[in-house]
């Protein structure tokens, strides 16, 4: 369905009649179109780290991780948080060894 085929309704907030609203057209939920790297705000940001969003403001202000503006909002990139999770791993020194009932 093409914006053209939606039906025009009249504007109800003023008088003029001139303008139309056209509503948005709806999106194919069979589309397997997924962001890879979605913006998120603080508090999202910050509940995929499992960390307090305080904690992340103040790495912001230190300027340690990056940000993306837009509007004046903050937004930072899932790629962001992924690469902190990437640089924070230890690698296991000595492999755990485990009995045969799965006990250390």
């Amino acid at each position: 369905m093409t914006l053209l085929d939606h039906p025009v309704h009249t504007n109800t907030r003023t008088s003029d009649t001139t303008r139309a609203y056209h509503p948005a057209p709806q999106s194919d939920p069979t589309a397997s179109h997924v962001n890879p790297n979605p913006l998120w705000d603080v508090e999202q940001f910050a509940e995929y780290l499992s960390m307090k969003p305080e904690f992340i403001r103040q790495l912001i202000k230190q300027r340690r991780i990056s940000i993306v503006k837009i509007g004046g909002k903050v937004m930072l990139e899932k790629s962001t948080a992924d690469e902190m999770i990437l640089t924070g791993r230890r690698p296991a020194t000595q492999p755990l060894q485990l009995d045969r009932f799965g006990h250390r």
